[in-house]
């Protein structure tokens, strides 16, 4: 068969590598200049730093297997127990206030008892259609009794799902969780990509031509046929794999046109708006103050870590939801976060070299930087996202049951190529 893979993010990449594996060899497109989509490694110095995705959990099992069979060893992050800062006040993780403890363990008990009941594939639970339309942030209000409790679930639950709980359906929130059932403190986030995980896709696809600038624009699919139109020509293939977000996908022509629970899918699926800000320094000051190299903060900068991989001295905030536009509209956002950083870890003004805002929310390719399910997505089109449709394959982490993972980007390759092979 002749089969192109269009996006040449996580999934697009194991996609072509399990096709090349089987025999055949694929043909890739890629928009941009690089592989690894919403996966971005930049060089610094004698070093690097991640832009985009970059953790990998203790479970990500696929990942873990990938790296060591590339001869690589997943590397431990080291940085739990965090600090973390509340109305003037620092704690750490292990360590954290009563009240916050408390609310924690209601909501752990509370979501165990509801899961309990639930069906591990979302749309399997057809008779949980209030739970589908209820946020995640009503169930955090109705469980929190402390002001300090309920910010905690706001701010860890936000850097999970990527956007205010608002935006999350409690139904999606607990199948996701539970993926993740029986983790142990330090488990999520447990370990990086040892060489960047930009060049963990870059290491699937290695020896592959791949046709960058290839922006698609068209599908037509005719007599078992599959045309793609993109900017300056035409490809025809037997089979096709569209790994491309969902904003991507909204923008391309499919004639005939996709089924209508399918065209739904594509419609409500929702990006998480997040953004990383990278401080770069002339040196690792926070090393003087014992800092553990993570931290939460009920101030504007939300989250942050120690991000340098090398002889580079790099902090990431991690900023999530309605809090993310509004850094976006700053003048000087570099300095305006260095500033907020230097309020909690001083001497970050004194030491500040440059710095660089990565918007997920605009960009072009991608227009956020994971799915999150909304409420009401759950229980309405989500499970059409991943079905093929006479020679058309949808792979990508917003198709998966690993919503937002990459570990769930490599699941859903797995399983496109599955359905081309069988």
């Amino acid at each position: 068969m002749r089969i192109g893979v269009v996006g040449m993010g996580a999934a697009g990449c194991r996609a072509a590598m399990l096709l090349r594996e089987r025999g055949h060899t694929p043909f890739l497109f890629e928009a941009r200049p690089r592989v690894g989509g919403r996966l971005q490694t930049v060089e610094a110095g004698n070093g690097f730093y991640e832009a985009g995705g970059e953790w990998i959990d203790r479970d990500n099992t696929r990942i873990i297997a990938l790296l060591r069979q590339f001869k690589q060893e997943p590397h431990p992050t080291q940085s739990w127990p965090g600090w973390v800062w509340y109305g003037g006040e620092r704690s750490d993780e292990r360590t954290l206030w009563p009240d916050v403890l408390e609310d924690a363990a209601r909501i752990d008990e509370t979501a165990d008892l509801m899961a309990s009941d639930l069906e591990e594939v979302p749309w399997d639970n057809v008779t949980e259609f209030a739970t589908d339309q209820k946020s995640l942030s009503k169930f955090l209000d109705e469980q929190c009794r402390s002001r300090r409790g309920r910010w905690w679930q706001e701010a860890t639950q936000r850097s999970d799902e990527g956007d205010d709980t608002d935006q999350i359906s409690l139904l999606g929130w607990l199948c996701g969780r539970m993926n993740y059932d029986g983790r142990d403190e330090g488990d999520m986030s447990a370990f990086r990509f040892p060489q960047g995980a930009q060049r963990f896709c870059e290491k699937m696809v290695e020896g592959i031509s791949i046709r960058h600038g290839a922006i698609l624009e068209r599908v037509e699919r005719e007599a078992g046929e599959v045309n793609l139109y993109f900017q300056d020509h035409r490809e025809s293939f037997d089979r096709v794999i569209l790994t491309l977000p969902p904003p991507a996908l909204r923008r391309i022509v499919f004639d005939p046109g996709l089924s209508e629970d399918k065209e739904a899918a594509i419609a409500e699926c929702r990006m998480s708006r997040t953004i990383k800000i990278s401080l770069r320094f002339r040196h690792a000051f926070w090393e003087d103050l014992g800092w553990p190299g993570r931290g939460m903060s009920d101030g504007p900068i939300q989250q942050f870590w120690n991000a340098s991989r090398g002889d580079c001295a790099v902090i990431n905030l991690y900023i999530g939801g309605t809090d993310a536009l509004g850094w976006l509209d700053q003048a000087d956002p570099i300095r305006e976060a260095c500033r907020e950083l230097d309020g909690l870890l001083p001497g970050a003004l004194e030491s500040l070299s440059g710095g660089d805002v990565y918007n997920w929310i605009d960009d072009p390719y991608a227009g956020g930087s994971f799915s999150h399910l909304a409420p009401g997505y759950a229980l309405g089109p989500m499970q059409a996202f991943s079905r093929p449709e006479s020679g058309l394959h949808f792979a990508g982490e917003h198709t998966s049951l690993w919503t937002g993972y990459i570990e769930g980007a490599l699941e859903s390759a797995e399983r496109a190529v599955k359905e081309i092979l069988e």
